[in-house]
This record gives C-alpha cells, structure tokens and sequence, in this order.
C-alpha cells in the first residue's frame, strides 16, 4: 500500500513538474514574442514570427493571421499538412469564420465536430479552432483582422488557458497593427505605402515594368467638418476608403497618407489603364448617396496621377509627383484627374515650388540663410555715405547660391516672407551689433526689403519695434525698401505702415518705381525718403530714348517731391556717367560694386577704422 501511494505521489510530482515547465516555457515565448516594431518591412516581420511561434509552443496544426483590408497573411503549419490543404483551411475561414469574428469582435472557441456554432461558422473544417479579433483595427476601432489555431480532432482539445494564450496573443498582433495600419479606415499607413512603391521599384528596375500612382484628396473637407462636425467627416472617409477598396484590383496597394488623403499603387498599370481607374473611382465617389442627421453630404475627390516606371530615380519622387499633380486639380476646383508629366510646365514648376518650400522652412528653423550687402553708391564721388541694401541669399544641396529670382516666388506662393522678412530684420540688426559699426559709422543706412504680405502683417510691426528697442539700434540706421506693386495693392495700408515707421525715424524706399500704371498718381500719397527707379529702364538709358526719357521724369518728379532718386542696375560706367547727368542722387549696380556677404563687408569697415586709429 506505502509502495503505491509513494508511486502516486511521485506522478503527480513529475506532472506538477512537467507543468511548471511548460508555462514557464509558455511565459516566457509570451514575454519574448514582439509587439513593437522599428518600421512598415519589420512590423510584417514580427507578424509572421509571431504566427510561427503560436504553431511552435502551442502544439497546434497551424497558425495564421489575417488583416482584413491591407491583404497580409501569414500563416504556418506542421509537415503533415499540404499547402493545398491549408489554403483550403483557411478559405473556409476567410468565408465563414473571419467575418463572425470580425463582426462579434469576441473570441470563439470551437472544439467539436458536433459544435452548432461551428457547423454554421465554418462547416465541414476537419480541425478545432481557436479565433480572436486583432482591436484597433478598420470601422472606428473595431476588428482589423483575425488570428486562429486550429488542433485535428484527434488532439487535445482546447483548454482555457489556450483560449487566453491566443487572447494575449492577438493583442500583441493588434499593437504591431495599430502602428503601421489606420485606425478608422484598416488602411496601410504612409510609411507602409512608401515600403510598398519601393518594392514595386525595384521590381520594375528588374524586369522593366511601369507602375501607377495616384494621390487623392477629399475636396472642401473642411467645409463638411466645420458645418456638420468631425464626426460626418469621419463617415466621409470611411465612405471614401470604402469605395477605394471595392474598384481597386486585388493587386493594389491602397494606403490612407493623411488625414483626407490616399495614395494608391497600380501594379503592372499604364497610364491610359491608370487614367480611366481614376476616373471611375472620382464618378464613384461623387454618386455616393450619403447623409448626416438627415442632411445630404456632397462628397468629392482630386487625384493626381503619376507613372512609376524603371528611370524613376526614388520612391518620394513618384508619391511627390502625384501629391503635385493632385494639388493642381484641386485649385482647378477639383472632382477630377490630373497627369503629373515632365513636359507639364505648371506642373513641374509647382514642385520646385514645393521642393524650394520645404528648403525655406529647413533654413529658417537652422538659421542658414545668408546675409549679402551690395552697396548704393552716391553719383556726385565727392559725397561719403555708407548705404546700401541687404539681399538674402540660399544655399543648395551643392552648395552654391540659389537665385533669389527662384526661391522668393516660391516663399510667396506659399506666404512664407512675413517669416523670411522677420529673419532677415533680426539677423541685420544681429550683425550690426556684432559689429558695433555704429560707433564709428553712425551715419551708416541699411537697406531691407519687405514683401506685400509683410505690409498686411500687424505683428511685424511690433516685433521691429520690440527689436529696435532691445538692441538699442535707432531707426535712422534702417530703410525699408517696398516695391511699387506692393504699395498699390493697398495704398492706405502702405501709408499706415510707413506713417506707423517715420516716428521711430525709419527712412523708406519705393522700389522698382515706374513699373505701375500709374505710378505718379498715388506717389505723392506715400511719403518715401527715396526712389528707387525701376532697373529696367536704367540699363536701356545709353541705347533707348524712352527709356532715357523716362528716368529723367522718375528723377525730376522725384527732386520736385523732396525725395532722392537710385539708379538700379547700373552695369557699367557708361550708365553711371548718364545718370549722374541727368541728375540722379546714387546708383546700385554690378558696374558700381557687387554684392557680399555682409559680415564681411562690415568687417572690412571695422578694419578700415582699425588702420585709421593705428595711423
């Protein structure tokens, strides 16, 4: 008897044994399983390690994992079991099984052959299974997909602590989801979508095949926020990515880039076939039938196409080309298609206007812009002045200067020159400072030109007040140079801004003056210092009558005003010695001097003034 229960004791002491084993194996293939992700590629990586893992550890016949919209799989299975038969396995599931679970958002358990629910859920699977939602997923943070394990009826059945293990582990799936898939819409995210065109670039480099790209973006989604609220929004996108998934090929790679915004891949598709894709998918959206709290909501799309093809160069060319030929259409005033082409002038001019802006940000924020100084020289040479008008420079990616004829429109498309007017304003005060060229120079006038948008910017003027105040510069050491077509545009705005300046001693220079209609007109509203005359005429003086008549005008008009009158684009001495005759008061020009860094200018003078003291 002492012998049997000695025996007894001893088997259930090896199966605790055994079984401590075992979940201390369980907890830590639990712990150790992943559910963070470094990016799209590595996120897919962890899925599928995932899916092997659960086969290994769970002793189960096979594994698998399925998202419901972005088309990734991963499963795996024991040898005995064919590939065939697994993806017959997990038709019937895809059929029955996924959409209950999906919909349930619950974790089912099926363990036999007789199980009414599995009857109706997956009828005729010779296996037992377990299947949890992955949280978090498309339909507002509902399902975005399932993972099952399945055991043959010949095996264990399922225990709890199965069910809770696959519970655990459909969470770990469901964060490495959440950070590369939208929330709201079960779509591939923008890194995702990048990961996929980079694939499909490659694979076109190999085999020489063409691709499409598209951008879409929903028209006046603002306009439906601000009138029916967030919510209506949210059912617009969906509405949209919906409509995307049902015209879009199984080969397709649909991700949602922003907010109101998709990107589409088009595997082994021209242009033409790309072409009337688009345009069936904008028809589609445009007849969606769709209404909020009984109000009808109109719903319309911009997309902007674009060819993926062997020569591109990288994947954000193609995706920026799209973005381009999108934004295009939508200022068109959108519900239709657009073609991004290198031959497409206003096309391709729009993206070295974005390409330019995204540059102009990055130098402000590092503070790399530069600083260059061309003088204006008096034309009587008896007369000293230190004058002359500061120019922003830019670097490249190479290195050398980019015009200012380039980068400046783009900054005005985009109303980046309050922000570039206000750097220019303190880095020149900076420097003058630095310098302390006021206690030598203190006649010393520094030219600064201001953009219209600047003009219509209450804020500047109090942080030029704010910046004259602290750095203890006055005002008559500064002359804000505003062209003749930003004053017109709003002459009583120009006057505000002046008149607002002219009681801190600030001087004015109207700019380019004679290119207006009617120039003489409103001169005498304004009350400038100087007048700049426009350089177009100055260069034509020695060869072109009119243009010699009209600088005389410009500076007689000028004199009698009590304003002093600057020469542009004097290019040679011929020039100078011409509106020195005509009685002109300074010129500017590569004849006269060139421009240079100011630093170095103001360093010049330093020294000059150190070799005055030594001498």
């Amino acid at each position: 008897m002492k012998r049997i229960v000695f025996s007894a004791i001893f088997l259930v002491g090896q199966f605790l044994f055994s079984q401590s084993i075992e979940t201390a194996t369980i907890r830590g293939w639990v712990y150790d399983t992943q559910d963070q992700a470094s990016d799209f590629e590595d996120t897919h990586t962890q899925l599928t390690s995932l899916v092997s893992n659960c086969l290994e550890y769970m002793n189960v016949s096979f594994a698998a994992l399925v998202l419901s919209e972005n088309k990734f799989r991963a499963y795996d299975a024991v040898e005995s079991i064919e590939n065939e038969d697994l993806q017959d396995v997990l038709a019937i599931l895809s059929r029955h099984l996924y959409e209950w679970v999906k919909a349930s958002q619950k974790v089912i358990v099926i363990n036999e052959v007789d199980d009414k629910i599995g009857a109706m859920l997956c009828p005729g699977l010779p296996y037992r299974v377990i299947a949890a939602p992955l949280m978090g997923g498309g339909d507002a943070g509902g399902s975005s997909g399932i993972l099952v394990v399945g055991r043959s009826y010949a095996e264990r059945p399922f225990t709890n602590n199965d069910r809770n293990l696959v519970d655990v582990m459909s969470r770990k799936a469901s964060k490495l989801v959440q950070a590369s898939y939208d929330s709201q819409t079960g779509l591939m995210k923008r890194a995702g979508f990048e990961y996929q065109v980079a694939r499909a670039l490659q694979a076109a480099k190999l085999v020489n095949a063409t691709h499409a790209l598209f951008v879409l973006d929903i028209d006046r989604m603002q306009v439906i926020n601000d009138t029916l609220g967030y919510e209506a929004g949210d059912m617009v996108i969906s509405a949209v990515a919906q409509v995307l998934k049902n015209q879009l090929r199984n080969n397709d790679s649909v991700a949602r880039l922003a907010g109101d915004q998709y990107g589409v891949l088009l595997h082994q598709c021209g242009i033409d076939a790309a072409k009337k894709i688009c345009e069936k998918i904008v028809a589609a959206i445009d007849a969606l039938n769709l209404e909020w709290k009984e109000k009808k909501v109109d719903v319309q799309v911009s997309i902007g196409l674009s060819v993926l093809s062997s020569d591109a160069d990288d994947v954000t060319v193609g995706i920026a080309n799209a973005e381009v030929a999108c934004a295009f259409i939508k200022e068109r005033g959108g519900n239709a298609v657009g073609i991004f082409g290198s031959s497409d002038s206003e096309l391709v001019r729009r993206k070295t206007y974005m390409d330019l802006v995204a540059r102009i940000q990055d130098n402000l924020r590092l503070n790399r812009f530069e600083l260059h100084y061309q003088p204006i020289q008096p034309l009587d040479t008896n007369i000293k002045e230190v004058h002359g008008e500061i120019l922003l420079r830019m670097r490249g990616d190479d290195g050398e200067l980019v015009s200012p004829g380039l980068f400046l429109p783009a900054a005005e498309r985009y109303h980046l020159m309050p922000a570039i007017d206000r750097w220019v304003f303190a880095k020149t005060v900076e420097q003058i400072q630095q310098f302390g060229v006021l206690d030598f120079y203190p006649g010393m006038l520094v030219s600064i030109n201001l953009s219209g948008q600047t003009l219509s910017d209450t804020s500047f003027i109090e942080f030029v007040k704010d910046m004259l105040k602290r750095s203890g510069i006055p005002g008559s050491c500064i002359c804000f140079e505003i062209t003749e077509t930003a004053a017109i545009a709003d002459v009583s705005q120009a006057k505000h801004f002046i008149d607002t300046f002219r009681l801190k001693d600030v001087y004015f220079s109207l700019d380019d003056f004679g290119t207006g209609l009617s120039s003489f007109s409103y001169l005498k509203e304004l009350p400038v210092d100087f007048l700049k005359i426009d350089g177009s005429f100055v260069k034509e003086i020695c060869t072109d009558q009119i243009a010699d008549t009209m600088v005389a005008a410009i500076n007689e008009v000028g004199h009698s005003m009590g304003l002093k009158t600057i020469g542009e684009f004097v290019e040679n001495d011929e020039i100078a010695n011409r509106l020195k005759k005509i009685g002109v008061d300074y010129g500017q020009g590569y004849g006269l001097a060139k421009p240079a860094p100011f630093a170095d200018f103001l360093a010049a003078l330093m020294a000059e003034q150190s070799v005055k003291g030594t001498g």
